[in-house]
């Protein structure tokens, strides 16, 4: 495996998507842009330890195949833990909204490797998670492959009642064969933005 420099991913995000490079520190590189997938849009964080760099973080840990974290800056998300899991979100009991994305079912049973561009896959799959996030937010439906346990797919009671503020989608059976094609089709249309510089739109005139 030929490892790309922070240098390389750098050149390469900011040539394919509006991801700048925050900081590169000795022990983390830190990139913020932002990404459309329909009409919001969010600030993203993208931070990374590559392995050559991890006796400066975790004096006693080694990870060969670190995966970049991704934090949503804005919006703020309010998400219970219920909610949280079905979102694929990785809770964080001491700030919820700075939970990161779950990103690993993206790449269909491979790790991704430091060898990848993050451009050409973290970035997508920012895009794709996020347009499945509204989708579930409209529907209660989450509308991509998964590969671990989660608490269901569908807004739970159990989340108003630990998260007074959030509005949660009272649904306690499988969405409607309407509501499961409304979401797929919204979520296709965000399959068409392969970088964070596509809004939806201009993707779909693209395409068209």
């Amino acid at each position: 495996m030929q490892r790309l420099t922070i240098d390389q991913q750098t050149e390469a995000l900011e040539e394919k998507t509006t991801f700048s490079l925050k900081y590169d520190l000795p022990w983390e590189a830190l990139w913020v842009g932002e990404v459309k997938p329909f009409d919001v849009t969010y600030q993203i964080s993208i931070s990374f330890v590559p392995s050559n760099r991890m006796k400066f973080k975790h004096a006693q840990l080694y990870i060969p195949t670190p995966n970049p974290s991704v934090v949503i800056e804005s919006p703020d998300i309010e998400l219970s833990l219920p909610d949280a899991l079905a979102a694929h979100f990785f809770y964080k009991f001491d700030k919820p909204s700075r939970s990161p994305l779950c990103l690993s079912h993206y790449s269909k049973g491979a790790k991704w490797s430091e060898d990848q561009y993050i451009a050409d896959t973290i970035v997508p799959w920012i895009i794709q998670h996020l347009a499945a996030y509204e989708v579930w937010e409209d529907t209660g439906f989450w509308n991509l492959p998964e590969e671990h346990p989660r608490s269901g797919s569908f807004k739970s009671e159990e989340a108003e009642q630990s998260n007074p503020k959030l509005e949660t989608k009272k649904i306690s059976e499988p969405p409607h064969e309407n509501m499961k094609s409304l979401a797929n089709n919204k979520f296709n249309l965000a399959l068409l933005s392969t970088s964070s510089r596509l809004t939806i739109e201009r993707a779909t005139e693209q395409y068209d």
